[in-house]
């Protein structure tokens, strides 16, 4: 009897370790298992590919070659493919290890006796993929226990700095503190690459000025995001002609808020759950027309995510009601996505580059209705998730970013905001956080410094 009972506990013991790796599997995406199959098919010869290249070149530093399928300023995509495979094999022959997005490409130009079916099949497969699930692999690849340690910076290739891809990318080498390295070509035949220079924090910080203010005070405020190179400037729409006149020519990026409350700053916890699609669009026109008034290229759009609509999915799935429930959350996808096509559709129309950027308002959220708004965004073409408005009872927490990243994985970035200041954000950054909006970014500027900060608290309503 006790033999029987111990060999019953081991299996007992034997089954929960079993099933701990799977659960922590489960934790770490979202994803359908055949997607997550095909990601850990790919993954693993990515891995494979790259520790073979490094075992017979000279250097083990492995350099990631960023954005060219999309947008590698060739034109067309079948014109950017040859031209990002060309840089790829120009990087190589220099002495560099190279992971490049033309890799999975190449599996399908392989002999069919050199590459297994099932990795063949997988590769096929992932032609049907949506952008996000990309990004997830790239990212996977770098962060992977055998690479990590060896990845020394990302080489970009000219005019591919706009794009979605190319913006995540750069947000996540910003915040591993890696080099980032502008390729170009010489006119003989030869290329150098061009080290660029950015502050490792703030050029992850969204410097953010939404109180009603002058322009004059605006125009001030850009200037100095401009001198000290912030990743960007947040004001609200009707004042984009006067920031994208100062930004410009500069990497600092112009930012406006859509759907905002205005003066009503008492009743804001109502006031912007509510705010119709229409009126997020119109916004968002109003902002496109002032940047490429100015002759602006580039800008982003950070929208309210419809909060009313949400907590009204909550309760009717809560009570019972899954039809109307399933509804209402793709009405609130739906709302995402609208703004997203009729902003782009604008924004090319005036030769204006447009990601936008989804406000989840987290204080307002339980953490399974955190979960199902994450859920969301991840299926969006939004370029991030973002914690809060900086109207509600509480900022970014570090739980909030954690469930978003466990949710959203590498496929989106997260931007941490609300109540954000020198001593939180790198807490916010350790948790996963990719960019920062605050309105006290001279603070954290004095403080990184060494200075003491000349006013203390965060602005109302203004992150």
């Amino acid at each position: 009897m006790t033999r029987r009972l111990v060999r019953v506990s081991v299996l007992v013991i034997i089954a929960l370790l079993l099933a701990a790796p799977r659960a922590r599997a489960d934790e770490r995406s979202s994803y359908s298992p055949a997607i997550e199959t095909d990601l850990g098919r790919i993954q693993s010869y990515m891995v494979k590919r790259v520790l073979a290249e490094q075992a017979a070149a000279k250097s083990k530093d492995i350099y990631y070659l960023s954005g060219p399928v999309s947008s590698g300023g060739k034109g067309s995509l079948p014109a950017n493919l040859r031209y990002g495979w060309d840089v790829t094999q120009r990087l190589r022959q220099s002495g560099k290890v190279v992971i490049s997005p033309f890799e999975v490409e190449s599996v399908l130009r392989m002999p069919q006796t050199k590459v297994d079916a099932d990795l063949r099949s997988a590769v096929n497969r992932a032609k049907h993929w949506p952008h996000s699930v990309f990004m997830e692999l790239w990212a996977r690849v770098l962060t992977d226990p055998m690479l990590r340690p060896h990845v020394k910076g990302m080489v970009a290739l000219p005019d591919a700095g706009s794009s979605t891809g190319a913006v995540q990318e750069d947000a996540w080498f910003k915040r591993w503190n890696l080099p980032i390295y502008r390729f170009y070509e010489r006119g003989d035949g030869k290329f150098r690459l061009r080290k660029q220079r950015y502050d490792s924090t703030l050029s992850l910080v969204e410097h953010t000025l939404l109180k009603p203010t002058t322009a004059d005070m605006v125009r001030r405020e850009a200037r100095w995001a401009r001198k000290k190179k912030v990743r960007a400037m947040v004001v609200r729409p009707e004042m984009m002609g006067v920031i994208g006149n100062v930004l410009k020519h500069s990497p600092t990026i112009p930012t406006s808020v859509i759907g905002f409350p205005t003066a009503k700053f008492k009743q804001a916890g109502v006031d912007w759950q509510r705010v119709p699609t229409m009126n997020k669009i119109a916004d968002a026109k109003r902002a496109i027309d002032g940047i490429a008034s100015v002759g602006g290229k580039q800008l982003e759009l950070d929208m309210i995510i419809d909060v009313h609509m949400l907590k009204r999915a909550r309760q009717a799935e809560l009570g019972g009601h899954q039809a109307r429930a399933k509804q209402l959350y793709a009405g609130v996808k739906r709302d995402i996505d609208v703004v997203i096509a009729g902003a782009k559709k604008l924004a090319k129309s005036r030769g204006v580059d447009v990601n936008v950027k989804v406000i989840v308002e987290t204080s307002q959220l339980d953490e399974p209705l955190l979960r199902k708004a994450a859920e969301i965004v991840r299926d969006t073409r939004a370029l991030a998730i973002k914690t809060s408005t900086g109207y509600g009872p509480r900022g970014a927490t570090q739980r909030d970013i954690q469930i978003m990243r466990d949710v959203v994985g590498h496929t989106k970035l997260i931007k941490a905001s609300g109540g954000v200041d020198g001593p939180k954000l790198p807490r916010l950054r350790r948790s996963g956080a990719h960019l920062f909006g605050m309105s006290g970014t001279r603070d954290l500027h004095r403080s990184l410094r060494g200075l003491q900060p000349r006013r203390s608290g965060r602005s109302k309503g203004g992150y």
